[in-house]
């Protein structure tokens, strides 16, 4: 199957050279979010990552080839290639001072490398990175109604729904749809839909975010969406609207803290006590921590 993903990339160079640079990076995506989390890994022969990144890395040289302003100068170029020279430098560390074999280090590395496809995203128009980013959360969309329906049937529709089980009337999975975590906050602030489908692809990713039944992740997003509230509304334009705010988050962030060191002191005294079975059972890939 692997020949199929080779054939979509081939497809997406094409494109990108014709001028269709749009269209190019919608495959680009659909390799970055793992086939939109809806064809396991295992049958892409490759990690969506290394699509992605065979995509990226190409195009970053022959941009610096033939173009002579590729990569702009600029505050953000300057981090970008500052961050990069830091990844190398723990490269390198790991290398020579600990030893670790280059393999592993770039398998758990390559994706800083991503960051590259900035440059490429500069030859986009404003008008096609907006419709772009209507397209990818219309998609998470319908990824959140799959999500949805493995919860209430306890059947997997999306992929790596393998870690799951009952909990009550409802089934908890962990395979969330990549996007949400960044797109439920545009579709709350920035939804580019108009009439019914902009409720509808606002509700679906709000109501996702609690489908996972994941206390931390909830609390996080409520925090996030308070103070995107108070920021548009103006609120946070004072000096005393911005202490008031500060202090508010202080607290939730500092309770928070300690909700989640709390369980994680409790977790470290099972497993020193033995009780680690259910750690036995958990499928851990390569690139777990």
């Amino acid at each position: 199957m692997i020949a199929l993903f080779l054939i979509l990339l081939a497809a997406a160079y094409l494109l990108y050279f014709s001028g269709k640079q749009m269209a190019a990076f919608l495959i680009f995506f659909f390799f970055l979010l793992k086939a939109l989390q809806l064809i396991p890994e295992a049958w892409m022969g490759l990690k969506g990552l290394d699509f992605a990144l065979l995509f990226v890395l190409p195009l970053f040289v022959w941009g610096c080839i033939r173009e002579e302003e590729f990569i702009p100068r600029g505050r953000l170029t300057f981090f970008i290639f500052l961050f990069l020279a830091f990844i190398l430098g723990e490269c390198l560390l790991s290398r020579f001072y600990y030893g670790i074999d280059w393999i592993s280090i770039f398998r758990t590395g390559r994706q800083s490398l991503l960051l590259l496809a900035y440059f490429l995203f500069r030859r986009l128009s404003k008008e096609e990175v907006t419709l772009i980013s209507k397209i990818l959360l219309a998609v998470l969309s319908v990824q959140c109604v799959l999500f949805m329906l493995q919860t209430i049937t306890g059947i997997g529709l999306l992929a790596e729904h393998e870690n799951n089980y009952s909990n009550g009337l409802f089934y908890r999975f962990y395979n969330v749809p990549i996007l949400l975590y960044i797109l439920v906050y545009y579709a709350v602030f920035a939804n580019p839909f108009h009439g019914i489908w902009r409720v509808i692809t606002t509700a679906l990713p709000v109501l996702t975010i609690f489908a996972p039944m994941h206390r931390s992740l909830m609390a996080i997003f409520i925090m996030l969406l308070l103070i995107g509230i108070l920021w548009i509304r103006g609120y946070l334009q004072s000096v005393r609207n911005i202490l008031v705010a500060s202090v508010t988050v202080f607290v939730l962030v500092v309770g928070a803290l300690y909700y989640m060191s709390s369980r994680a002191v409790s977790d470290i005294e099972r497993v020193t006590s033995g009780e680690f079975v259910d750690v036995e059972e958990v499928d851990l890939s390569d690139e777990s921590t």
